[in-house]
């Protein structure tokens, strides 16, 4: 109760500045939002979602939180994230507020909403906080409460992203701080959109990032969502994406976690339109004290829809991951096929490993499972390689890395496969996996 009510206390304080801060789509839903929080508050580890990551924990500190808009600087080490063969536009997100620095896919609006409410209202209003809204967690109540700016993907009917947008969210604080982001994605009927995230730290200081993220794909239209995290020890995040999907739409959800502190991710993807296809796959390497703590809940509302889930773990030292998953089948969402898979290799015996895949199914003739494996490395495989002359540590890395390769191959984009590989094999390795080759505009 102690961390809900130093947030409550500040909004009482504090509401008046932060709506000054703001523009009205956001404020609007802010009455709602506070109204929200006040009643659920932050989760404790005595609500069943949450009970493998300590979420209170995580939002006691007394954090700073720029409420005031004051602009952020860092200096270019920070900004460094180029994949090698793939051209991107590229967006930055310091602290949480947006940084644009130029329009290079005229068919394509990226915008904050500040901008973005004067030029397009309508859909402003139609599209922001319409899914986040419905949720009775109080993690994603606080963000709405607190954000201040958003950024804004509009693909219109009809046109393809020539380009990948790479957005690229970074943090580099020297004083504890609460940083509340917003990105609304709205892919249009017929369209296409290829969407990287990048999530860099490199606070030696204790910080939290709060992130809502919005996805209305529509008819017929194709969403690839990617996103790698590469922050720090000290580093806290609490990540919620909202996706609904219309009749024939495509969507790729697919988070990388390379290196991080605490990370709590919830994917809320609802398969509203018939013939709807979902792939959901995400891969974390967590050693020392990193938690990575993942829920999914993807439902079925509709009929003739696929969804696919996987994830994987490679866990070592004292390290936590956790994956907790959900498929709800409506009644009368018949043809339905949805298959949920997660697997984990512990690589010592103090590595923790959580998982509980959950169907709930109210339709008749469906295709419908799930599976869950926790191990260690196939002996077998094992003594193959080295009956070859494989020394042990390299052929224990070849199996980690076909193990992760599953994941990869679900990647569409082939440089960032490739990378992504290469980052795999480092982090494994305990090496540096920071990309280089990418600065930040002037």
């Amino acid at each position: 109760m102690a961390a809900s009510e130093q947030y409550i206390q500040l909004l009482e304080n504090h509401l008046d500045l932060i709506k000054r801060g703001s523009v009205e789509p956001m404020n609007n839903a802010r009455a709602a939002a506070v109204a929200l929080f006040r009643k659920y508050g932050i989760p404790s580890q005595k609500e069943e979602m949450f009970r493998h990551i300590d979420i209170e924990k995580i939002y006691s500190p007394d954090y700073g939180i720029n409420l005031a808009r004051v602009a952020q600087s860092a200096t270019n080490e920070v900004y460094r994230c180029s994949v090698p063969g793939l051209k991107t536009q590229s967006i930055y997100v310091v602290g949480d507020i947006p940084q644009i620095c130029e329009q290079p896919d005229e068919d394509v609006v990226i915008m904050n909403m500040s901008k973005f409410e004067k030029h397009y209202p309508q859909i402003a209003e139609k599209y922001y906080n319409k899914q986040a809204s419905q949720s009775l967690d109080g993690t994603v109540a606080l963000n709405t409460a607190l954000a201040q700016d958003a950024l804004v993907v509009y693909v219109p009917d009809g046109v393809s992203m020539k380009t990948p947008l790479q957005i690229v969210n970074v943090l580099n604080a020297t004083a504890p701080v609460m940083v509340n982001r917003r990105l609304l994605i709205v892919a249009g009927k017929n369209s296409s959109a290829t969407i990287l995230i990048c999530e860099h730290n490199l606070s030696e200081t204790q910080t939290l990032a709060t992130q809502v993220t919005e996805i209305f794909a529509e008819e017929n239209s194709n969403v690839e969502y990617y996103e790698i995290e590469e922050t720090a020890s000290s580093s806290y995040r609490v990540a919620s994406l909202f996706a609904s999907q219309e009749a024939n739409a495509n969507l790729i959800v697919a988070p990388i976690t390379l290196h991080n502190g605490e990370t709590r991710s919830n994917y809320h993807i609802a398969m509203e339109g018939k013939g709807a296809n979902l792939n959901l796959t995400g891969l974390a390497i967590c050693d020392e004290n990193q938690v990575a703590d993942v829920y999914t809940n993807v439902h079925h509302t509709s009929s003739h829809c696929e969804s696919n889930q996987l994830f994987k773990n490679i866990v070592s030292d004292q390290a936590v991951v956790s994956m907790t998953g959900k498929v709800l089948v409506d009644e009368g969402a018949v043809k339905t096929i949805s298959q949920q898979s997660n697997k984990n290799i512990s690589m010592s015996q103090s590595a923790r490993i959580y998982t509980e895949p959950q169907l709930e199914i109210y339709a008749d003739d469906v295709k419908c499972g799930h599976g869950a494996t926790v191990g260690q490395l196939d002996e077998s495989a094992l003594f193959y390689l080295r009956q070859r002359g494989i020394p042990k540590e390299e052929a224990r890395m070849m199996l980690m890395l076909a193990f992760a390769d599953d994941i990869l191959q679900r990647i569409k984009l082939e440089p960032l496969r490739d990378r992504l590989r290469s980052l795999i094999e480092t982090r494994l390795r305990k090496g540096d996996t920071k990309c280089s080759g990418c600065t930040m505009c002037k």
